[in-house]
């Protein structure tokens, strides 16, 4: 990792897809669609095929120069990005969060509820400006830290773990102010 830090001052974290994966789904039919009517309809074919592959290729970023002391939170499409740079003082820390995350689902036809509940635990980076930005969001803990550990070695921060030890779904909703 020191060697890699020596070549390159900057880290681009990809930070997820923007669309979900149903519309991905939707592009792969898009794009396989495009190659169907090349022969017919080329100028349609193209399109379809630059379309397709814009909602494949599509992502949200962040890019941090530690040289230059600028960031970028950018999105990739079709590998051109776009967003902003803007230069910071320094980096303080980076940061873990666990939140309660609950989802209610109806059956179509009784009208039945069921209510799923997760901890997700989100990683930040925080400037010495205050200014924070989101980096990774999963239900898995370790696969968090692993990342966040890896960020903070690169950029020579420390990693601040704020979740609790006894983190518990099924707690009374009393709870909910200690995030």
């Amino acid at each position: 990792m020191v060697d890699q830090r020596l070549k390159s001052k900057a880290l681009n974290i990809k930070t997820g897809s923007i669309f979900p994966w149903h519309f991905q789904l939707i592009a792969v039919v898009i794009v396989i669609g495009s190659v169907a009517l090349f022969l017919t309809n080329m100028v349609l074919s193209l399109v379809l095929l630059i379309v397709g592959m814009a909602m494949l290729t599509s992502y949200s970023g962040i890019l941090v120069d530690t040289s230059k002391k600028t960031y970028r939170a950018y999105y990739s499409v079709l590998q051109l990005k776009i967003g902003d740079v803007v230069s910071y003082e320094g980096i303080e820390k980076i940061f873990v969060n666990a939140n309660k995350e609950s989802q209610k689902i109806y059956t179509s036809h009784t009208l039945d509820s069921n209510t799923f509940k997760n901890i997700v635990y989100d990683g930040y980076l925080k400037f010495m400006d205050g200014n924070k930005i989101h980096l990774i969001s999963k239900k898995n803990k370790p696969a968090v830290m692993h990342k966040l550990n890896e960020y903070a070695d690169f950029l020579a921060v420390e990693l601040q773990d704020n979740t609790p030890d006894n983190l518990s779904l099924f707690n009374n909703d009393s709870d909910e102010n200690r995030f």
